[in-house]
């Protein structure tokens, strides 16, 4: 894919069919290793992004599903005013370990890391669903990563 033609990149929640699941992660990787332009990874998207960096995926003992409340350890960057943040959930694996150079930002009760930003590349993960719009204040990242996009990722 070449991204000139894109402010920045979105990789959504979903699944992967198993058959597909190793040239898919293959193409990811390549994007990922070679993009410069601003990335949101969400659910789904956060695992792929941690897997191609090296880190570590595990099944939760029992799903994350619903209104959760995260906290941020530090300011960040896709929710600069928040320390706390009610987001949706819907997933049943985690990430248990991540490369040095994603660095997790908050955490909920159940499930350790849940907003990562890359150290290096202007890209961000998450693994709540901000687009789901239940009442929740998870809009606030894709607002703020729109804002980040529009102004070429700085």
């Amino acid at each position: 894919m070449d991204d000139r033609e894109y402010d920045g990149t979105i990789i959504s929640g979903g699944a992967i069919p198993y058959r597909n699941l190793s040239e898919t992660l293959k193409r990811y990787r390549h994007f990922l290793h070679n993009t410069n332009k601003p990335l949101l990874a969400i659910c789904l998207g956060l695992k792929i992004m941690a897997h191609c960096y090296g880190g570590k995926i595990r099944k939760l003992e029992k799903p994350e599903v619903g209104p959760t409340l995260i906290r941020f350890h530090k300011s960040y960057p896709l929710a600069p005013s928040k320390s706390e943040m009610w987001v949706y959930q819907d997933h049943i694996f985690e990430l248990f370990d991540l490369p040095e150079f994603l660095e997790n930002y908050g955490s909920s009760e159940d499930c350790r890391i849940q907003a990562v930003k890359h150290s290096l590349k202007p890209q961000f993960g998450v693994q709540f669903h901000p687009e789901r719009d239940d009442g929740n204040e998870g809009h606030l990242i894709l607002e703020n990563f729109a804002e980040f996009c529009l102004k070429g990722g700085y």
